[in-house]
């Protein structure tokens, strides 16, 4: 930087901690313990810099820092070098004016708003001005602002909910409506970033990486048609190498082989072309379209290689109530890693009324979010929690759901559902499970139940 004169010289940022920049000094540094003539100085620098800024100035001179604090209004200190300007200026020239010098120096001194919306910016009267007319807009009385904003804001709403729904779309709205909202009709992605870095060497898989191996070896195994001796190769570039590897792959292939046995059994001639998916429902005025292509001779099959969730389940209902719909029911089953949700065929006229149902949901969901909580919504009608023991029924539906709900605290609890990020934009903090999730998962999951069309089983058992 050199001295060149400028008409007006502005300098920002002369905040305390900022200008002149600190160094931290170095063990390793000797010039730091044993300084000698010459020795470079970065702080005497930047006092030098400053003195050939103000020197430069021709006709006005402009000095900015931050003197409030965004978190609570105190007053912030300026650069030393900057408070030494000020309190020179005080005692050599504005002290003969006949007035303080704590006065005289406000006098130089302008006090900004923290910020940029301040109305004091937009007033005829003010010293302070802005050139940003979005900001303007802001502060323009609520008679004088145009009548067709809501209207078209409305519109703009309006035109989200399609004449024709996707079955990509319904899977995906049934399976987090207050997601879906906040991404699809909202455009708002919510989610955490954390600056945690994790420095240890990882000895084993994590469950993200044992879920992606294992869908390789489903889908080997499909492409191979049969045969359970499938390769190493799968896991190339996850599993640790030599013999941790191996034992890594080994406990991995042992969890896997049920799941196959049970895709063996069922995912055979599987039916190449996809079965179209066309529902009109005339009084709502809507479509629902699709493809289905997981059809293998009478089955719908789904594998899933992790244990039996609300988000393995929620997609094989859907598609099975509308192959159901269309008059070309299957069998479903969804086939995880400690359970088999299976799906008896259900009569074609009451799933396209299980559906209308849906679909209404699906289009006030569209306008406000809608307050089902998947996970917690499927424990209260999980069959596996409704036994009959010594001749008495035991109901424990409620409080898994309550436990899924509310989570478990501790070093290897998980959080509950209610911590969602997405849950808690839209329904804020929750001290229990909302009345319409009991209303909503009734509505989903209890034709099914009360038809005796849904079971839950062991992978080695059959539903017939």
């Amino acid at each position: 930087m050199r001295s060149i004169p400028f008409k007006v010289v502005a300098v920002l940022g002369l905040n305390d901690q900022d200008y002149p920049r600190s160094v931290t000094p170095s063990s390793l540094d000797l010039m730091h313990t044993r300084r000698r003539l010459g020795d470079r100085s970065r702080r005497d620098e930047d006092r030098y810099l400053f003195l050939e800024a103000i020197l430069s100035a021709r006709e006005s001179l402009w000095l900015s820092y931050r003197s409030k604090s965004q978190q609570n209004d105190e007053p912030l200190t300026p650069s030393v070098v900057l408070a030494e300007l000020l309190d020179y200026i005080q005692a050599n020239f504005l002290s003969t004016k006949g007035s303080s010098d704590s006065d005289a120096g406000q006098s130089l001194l302008t006090q900004h708003p923290l910020q940029a919306f301040n109305p004091i910016y937009f007033q005829a009267d003010s010293t302070l001005f802005s050139y940003n007319k979005d900001w303007l807009a802001v502060h323009t009385p609520l008679e004088d602002a145009p009548k067709e904003v809501a209207a078209s804001d409305f519109q703009e709403l309006e035109d989200t909910v399609s004449n024709e729904i996707l079955m990509e779309d319904f899977i995906q709205f049934f399976m987090h409506p207050a997601k879906y909202y906040l991404n699809k009709v909202l455009k708002v992605n919510l989610f955490f970033e954390s600056d945690v870095q994790d420095d240890d060497e990882p000895f084993e898989l994590d469950y993200l990486q044992q879920y992606q191996v294992k869908q390789n070896v489903i889908k080997q195994f499909l492409n191979e048609k049969g045969g359970k001796d499938v390769s190493h190769s799968v896991s190339e570039g996850l599993n640790a190498f030599g013999e941790i590897g191996e034992r890594q792959w080994r406990k991995l292939k042992s969890t896997i082989e049920p799941v196959l046995e049970c895709c063996e059994e069922y995912m055979q001639n599987k039916i190449q072309d996809p079965v179209e998916i066309n529902l009109t429902f005339d009084d709502l005025s809507v479509s629902l379209m699709g493809w289905q292509k997981d059809l293998y001779g009478a089955n719908l099959v789904k594998v899933v290689p992790s244990k039996l969730k609300a988000k393995s389940i929620i997609p094989a209902i859907l598609e099975h109530a509308a192959l159901c719909a269309m008059g070309k029911g299957h069998t479903c089953v969804v086939i995880c890693q400690d359970q088999k949700f299976n799906l008896q065929i259900m009569e074609q006229k009451q799933a396209k009324q299980y559906l209308h149902v849906l679909v209404q949901e699906f289009q006030q969901g569209q306008h406000t979010p809608l307050a089902m909580l998947p996970q917690s919504a499927w424990q209260l009608h999980n069959p596996v929690h409704l036994k009959e023991k010594k001749g008495e029924l035991v109901d424990k539906r409620l409080a898994e759901a309550q436990k899924t709900f509310y989570g478990a605290s501790g070093p290897f609890g998980q959080p509950g559902e209610r911590e969602d990020i997405n849950i808690r934009r839209c329904f804020d903090e929750l001290d229990e499970i909302p009345e319409p999730t009991h209303k909503l998962a009734k509505s989903f999951y209890a034709p099914w139940l009360e038809s005796n069309l849904l079971f839950v089983l062991p992978l080695n058992e059959d539903a017939s």
